[in-house]
């Protein structure tokens, strides 16, 4: 994906697919950045659409609520 866009494909990829990940960097302030992750689509499932705060900490990789905006 382009950088501000949403579009997921250009020739109707996202239809065909099983699943969408969608990860991005924010930046929450003018020294921080997050690393974001959502389930834009997984067929089959009921998962939330809202993003997730993505953390690495001591070789573990957790998603969680988005930490203060």
């Amino acid at each position: 994906m382009k950088p501000g866009s949403e579009d997921f494909g250009k020739n109707g990829e996202e239809y065909l697919s099983d699943g969408i990940i969608h990860t991005k960097m924010e930046r929450v302030d003018d020294a921080n950045i997050q690393r974001r992750i959502r389930c834009v689509k997984l067929r089959g499932t009921n998962h939330s659409p809202n993003y997730y705060t993505l953390i690495f900490q001591s070789g573990i990789l957790q998603a969680t609520r988005i930490i203060a905006e």
